[in-house]
């Protein structure tokens, strides 16, 4: 996905079932006026996941201004069953107080248990549970009707996780910035970025404990980094690298920062070295592969391919300048017509004149030959009985040769 301008597209699964409905937990009232109703929900089997869609974008003024303040988020839920958008923000909400936190993470849990015990009924009886099962299961007490209440429980939680990841989508967008800014022009695009650490910070919802007293943003801090480092490993380059080579490289740009900063100068590369408890040579290895990047056979010389330009430059392209190791349709196609003349020539021959020669002129390994003692060895001789047959098989190849077909065909038919 490409940013276009300063606006950033991005799509994250955030799940639901029966409905979305933000709870009035503390503030999140503030979101009520903005639910509008779900349509029913197609059969089971084709249900999909909502796509929790946002648009991150600075006014035109403040586009002009350079302003740094933070840009309003468009955020709608859109269900790709029936296309349908359900919520729309369009500022980004408030901040979560304490309390709020610790009120939404008890619902999301809860809704997790919920959605655990569902799972496991629906393959002990081999298709999806009725409401009324599932509430009997996960032990629900409350009124009458029972299907109605569950499925307002449910809503809850599921609003609940919505209500979380919308709240702290500016956590998202501040730390794939810092990222971007660290990593410069090599880094994959903002958007992708984003959209990571949205997994990350879904991630971070599930598995919060709002028991142990800290707040979410500490705990969601290091998920969204570790997602946003991860799709940086796998889909940052052309060629990926392995995530252990990107630590180091990490390692190696953190420890070179602050010897520099010690230093008041830049770090040689044995002062660096050193400090990481890597060779020169090792080191040298690692910056090769960060700074390592194919280039297209497309290209131009001299339009960022690193070759020279030259007169044909405007015609030629990189490809044109790579030589082919392979054969071609024609070199292959004489290959292989020479390759059976020889196995007909060596037919006339008796076995183990037919192996002298294979192994002398290297005929079934690429051209490399061997001498006359290996060879004796292979067949059980001596090396001079391998000259002796060497040279007895080339007589008769040369001699049946002059005498023509009709004679290389009657020699054939003696040796079968």
């Amino acid at each position: 996905m490409r940013a276009t301008g300063a606006a950033v597209v991005l799509a994250v699964l955030a799940s639901t079932s029966d409905g979305f409905v933000v709870p009035a937990v503390g503030r999140a009232h503030r979101f009520r006026p903005l639910v509008r109703p779900l349509p029913a929900w197609g059969p089971t089997e084709q249900r999909q996941k909502p796509v929790l869609k946002f648009t991150a974008s600075r006014s035109a003024t403040r586009q002009r201004r350079g302003s740094d303040s933070p840009p309003t988020l468009d955020l709608t839920v859109v269900d790709p069953y029936t296309g349908a958008s359900y919520v729309h923000f369009r500022q980004a909400p408030e901040l979560l107080t304490k309390e709020e936190e610790v009120s939404l993470a008890r619902l999301v849990q809860r809704r997790i248990q919920w959605e655990a015990v569902r799972n496991r009924l629906a393959s002990e009886f081999g298709k999806e549970p009725t409401l009324s099962e599932w509430a009997v299961a996960v032990g629900f007490r409350g009124g009458y009707p029972l299907d109605e209440e569950f499925s307002q429980q449910v809503a809850e939680g599921d609003s609940a996780k919505a209500a979380m990841i919308s709240a702290n989508l500016r956590l998202v967008l501040s730390l794939a910035r810092k990222h971007k800014a660290s990593q410069g022009s090599r880094c994959l695009p903002l958007s992708d970025l984003v959209q990571e650490g949205i997994l990350g910070l879904v991630k971070a919802v599930e598995k919060y404990d709002p028991e142990r007293g800290f707040r979410f943003s500490t705990y969601a801090t290091w998920w969204i980094r570790q997602t946003i480092a991860r799709a940086v490993c796998d889909i940052g380059r052309t060629i990926r690298l392995p995530a252990h080579i990107h630590d180091s490289l990490r390692s190696v740009q953190r420890v070179g920062r602050s010897l520099s900063e010690e230093l008041g100068r830049t770090a040689s590369e044995e002062e660096l070295a050193q400090r990481l408890g890597l060779t020169v040579e090792k080191l040298r290895w690692l910056h090769s592969c960060k700074y390592s990047e194919p280039i297209s056979l497309s290209l131009q010389p001299g339009n960022g391919s690193g070759l020279r330009p030259d007169k044909q430059s405007l015609t030629s392209t990189v490809g044109d300048s790579v030589h082919d190791t392979n054969p071609t349709p024609e070199e292959y196609h004489n290959t292989m017509a020479i390759r059976e003349d020889v196995d007909n020539l060596l037919s006339i021959l008796t076995p183990r004149e037919q192996t002298v020669l294979r192994m002398r002129y290297g005929l079934d390994s690429g051209g490399i030959s061997e001498t006359l003692e290996a060879i004796g060895v292979s067949i059980g001789v001596t090396r001079e009985r391998v000259r002796q047959i060497e040279r007895r098989a080339l007589d008769r190849l040369r001699m049946l040769g002059a005498c023509g077909d009709a004679t290389a065909e009657a020699a054939r038919e003696h040796v079968k």
